[in-house]
């Protein structure tokens, strides 16, 4: 089955992706003290190579959010407890067919 539109995974990454923007600090650097790294090369990377990086990190933490929740729907399907929400898939439907409407995009189709 080929899937087009977002799920929860792609709201949790732009979720991060905004809270990224509005720190001041890079989250994975500490403080740097004065006169730290004086002898080391030093790089300028642009806003936009910044915001490209966080993106490029956040997208592989989106990626691992979605492998866990499919792992977890997948222990609850052969367990026989996945109980999925009737007006939760209703609605993401409607959502994605209207999207798709919108957009012009191509409706995603079943593979064989």
């Amino acid at each position: 089955m080929k899937v087009n539109e977002k799920g929860p995974a792609d709201v949790v990454l732009s979720d991060l992706i905004r809270s990224q923007d509005t720190r001041a600090t890079d989250p994975r650097q500490g403080p740097r003290e004065r006169g730290e790294a004086q002898d080391a090369a030093r790089v300028s990377i642009s806003k936009d190579g910044e915001r490209l990086q966080r993106v490029v990190s956040l997208a592989h933490e989106g990626d691992a959010l979605r492998a866990d929740k499919v792992k977890l729907v997948k222990e609850a399907v052969e367990q026989g407890t996945y109980r999925p929400d009737a007006q939760e898939v209703a609605r993401s439907t409607i959502k994605a067919e209207v999207s798709r409407l919108l957009t012009g995009a191509p409706r995603a189709t079943r593979e064989p």
